[in-house]
């Protein structure tokens, strides 16, 4: 197995939180993105430093606080750790996500382990972080200047 080791930065990092609600009349999509900072986390047991990535449960909690469904609209989730993090949120002094989520009315489905192929916004998520990208290039420039 060869290793490759990249020197430099990698430039910005990104992470994007997307859901879709599909109505009879109209569909509407709501996008969270979350400019990753490069955070190194100390690991105290292991004496090492490893960099803080992605999302977290806190970030997901924030989002779904943002959107306003009707009541029992249905929220298709794989099961992703943040998906059903309690711990962490406690912590934070908020609801864990499955009690917001009856809280606003939400009706959240798990979708089997590793079934990202039925994951409707699986299909082109990747196509909203190009398009975020290219924008976020030409905001970072405006801001630069």
């Amino acid at each position: 197995r060869a290793k490759i080791i990249q020197v430099g930065e990698k430039g910005t990092r990104f992470t994007v939180i997307l859901c879709v609600q599909n109505l009879a009349e109209q569909g509407e999509i709501k996008v969270s993105c979350k400019i990753i900072k490069n955070i190194r986390k100390k690991n105290k047991k292991k004496n090492e430093e490893k960099e803080k990535k992605g999302t977290n449960a806190v970030d997901l909690h924030d989002f779904l606080l943002g959107i306003n469904f009707p009541n029992n609209s249905y929220i298709l989730l794989d099961n992703a750790k943040i998906h059903h993090a309690s711990k962490s949120l406690i912590k934070e002094k908020r609801l864990p996500i499955k009690e917001l989520a009856v809280k606003k009315g939400i009706i959240l489905k798990y979708l089997p382990a590793r079934a990202p192929m039925i994951q409707p916004a699986e299909l082109f998520i990747n196509n909203i972080k190009g398009f975020i990208k290219s924008k976020l290039k030409e905001f970072i420039g405006r801001k630069q200047s």
